[in-house]
């Protein structure tokens, strides 16, 4: 059986169990809870400045819906989770999120899912362009925090 997750009270005694034998045993326990607090918050930032570049990335609010917007909400979000993800990756999630291929001109005839239009110019400019995009926005963030 699995055993249950220690409540808040229980992680306390432990954690004060832990410096019973400090002189400043309360001191210790306010600065590990300041700095919690501090990672939260400083992770709550960061989330938000991430959502907020991917918002200016994808530009939304502009009132565009469709197959175009979806594609490039994945290929950012692919970025974000690997900067280093090859196009094949992108393409190959793209297909597994059942997001359909739009047509360009330079797409391959009878292709059907991004996998087949990996090595396309268009498309390889698209997630270059997203894959710039990106790096730019995450840089920007990082350095304002």
């Amino acid at each position: 059986m699995l055993e249950e997750k220690p409540g808040r009270k229980e992680r306390g005694a432990r954690l004060a169990a832990l410096f019973a034998n400090e002189s400043d045993r309360e001191d210790l326990l306010l600065t590990v809870h300041d700095l919690l607090t501090q990672w939260i918050d400083y992770s709550y930032l960061l989330g938000m400045r991430q959502g907020y570049a991917l918002a200016k990335v994808l530009k939304v609010g502009k009132g565009k819906r469709g197959r175009k917007t979806r594609a490039n909400a994945k290929i950012v979000r692919v970025l974000i989770e690997n900067p280093k993800a090859k196009n094949k990756e992108i393409c190959s999630a793209l297909d597994e999120a059942g997001i359909e291929l739009y047509t360009s001109k330079s797409m391959p005839k009878g292709a059907l899912f991004w996998s087949q239009v990996v090595k396309a110019p268009y498309y390889k400019n698209l997630i270059s362009r997203m894959r710039k995009q990106v790096a730019k926005d995450t840089r920007e963030t990082i350095g304002k925090i």
